[in-house]
């Protein structure tokens, strides 16, 4: 509370004093649910993590977001670095010969 930033990135806790007529005060166990929740949804994300895309290359419904190349690896079972080289363009073609990706600026 005292560094004044986002919990959970939604979650703004703090003991001052709230100015206004307005006010709908929590009981404990009000609050302590909603962090449960909260942080039963919340996904770690590394500041310097890119979110990519991975098109299919036949089936559009079969495309995917990923908050990572580390969880895109993770999916498809693949090696990151050899992801890395079909993101950077290194690479020519599909990876598997089903992927294409790219990075995005997605809500993740």
């Amino acid at each position: 509370m005292d560094l004044g930033i986002l919990y959970l990135d939604i979650l703004f806790l703090s003991l001052d004093l709230l100015e206004t007529k307005d006010t709908n005060l929590l009981i404990l166990d009000e609050i302590n649910n909603l962090v449960v929740n909260t942080r039963s949804l919340y996904k770690i994300k590394h500041p310097a993590a890119k979110a990519i895309l991975a098109e299919f290359k036949d089936d559009a419904s079969k495309n995917l977001k990923f908050d990572s190349l580390n969880s895109l690896a993770i999916h498809l079972k693949g090696d990151r670095q050899v992801i890395r080289g079909y993101l950077k363009g290194n690479k020519p073609g599909y990876y598997r010969g089903k992927w294409r990706f790219t990075y995005k600026i997605l809500d993740v």
